[in-house]
């Protein structure tokens, strides 16, 4: 039997975006894509999907960061202490959003610097979730599995509990076995290294 749309797990979406682009010798964040910065680009693409809710975290150059957002309907934290690792940005950001949704079913962990992220490509992961939602959904590219990925429920412990240093692919790693892929079409196109960015200009 087909579930009804009232019954469609809820999936809150996370955007991390709190790092210092130390190797990229700028800010990420306000890297121009099509005409705007990398940040908004990507908040416009969560929030055109349908993620039933979105908080971005953002940490270093805050000041500079949140006006290309605070435009925009969603949730802003700062995590003052993200110096600490993406990790540490990972666990404040469920912590914020888990207190004003903790009935969600799954997050949706996404990062700033995938230019080739599209509504389509995140629209497909829910879906994906919505019949397997006791199973991770994540992105695949290049044979690597990575982020956007969605994470059920009965991992929100484990994403709690990761190291400061550490990222959600640790996640993944572990449950390898049980992860369902969708490809991302230029997914592998990241923004860390002033390389990176000739390439995608």
């Amino acid at each position: 039997m087909t579930s009804s749309k009232l019954d469609k797990p809820v999936v809150g979406g996370l955007l991390l975006a709190a790092g210092s682009s130390s190797r990229l010798g700028q800010s990420k964040q306000l890297v121009e894509f099509n005409h705007q910065p990398l940040l908004s680009h990507t908040l416009e693409t969560l929030l055109s999907s349908r993620l039933d809710h979105t908080l971005t975290v953002l940490g270093a150059r805050f000041q500079e960061h949140l006006p290309v957002i605070e435009h925009l309907a969603a949730r802003t934290s700062i995590n003052e202490a993200w110096e600490k690792g993406m990790g540490h940005s990972l666990k404040f950001g469920m912590l914020r959003l888990l207190e004003t949704q903790p009935t969600l079913d799954g997050v949706l962990i996404a990062v700033c610097d995938q230019p080739f992220l599209t509504i389509t490509h995140l629209n497909g992961l829910l879906d994906l979730f919505a019949d397997n939602n006791q199973s991770i959904v994540a992105s695949e590219y290049q044979g690597v599995q990575g982020v956007p990925a969605i994470f059920p429920k009965r991992y929100f412990q484990d994403l709690m509990s990761i190291g400061d240093q550490s990222g959600a692919k640790k996640i993944l790693t572990a449950h390898a076995d049980r992860l369902i892929l969708r490809h991302l079409e230029r997914g592998e196109i990241d923004i860390d290294t002033r390389e990176d960015l000739d390439h995608l200009r």
